[in-house]
């Protein structure tokens, strides 16, 4: 059964977009209100669940991520 994405664990801002995260899915873009975005993929380069802890390297600016899948 699918789970619904509650990306309530932590936030994230990066590359000028606002990432709600949770630990068992996709990252959800968060808009101004009434104006969610919804599931990122970051343009489709990332198929799976992300943890919900990211990181930015300070020197490049690169979102640093852990994930697993099933």
């Amino acid at each position: 059964m699918p789970f619904k994405n509650l990306a309530n664990t932590a936030l994230a801002w990066h590359a000028g977009r606002l990432l709600a995260l949770w630990e068992a899915g996709s990252p959800y873009v968060v808009g101004m209100p009434g104006s969610n975005e919804g599931e990122t993929t970051f343009d489709g380069g990332w198929k799976h669940a992300v943890s919900a802890h990211p990181k930015v390297d300070p020197r490049t600016g690169e979102l640093i991520i852990f994930s697993y899948s099933r």
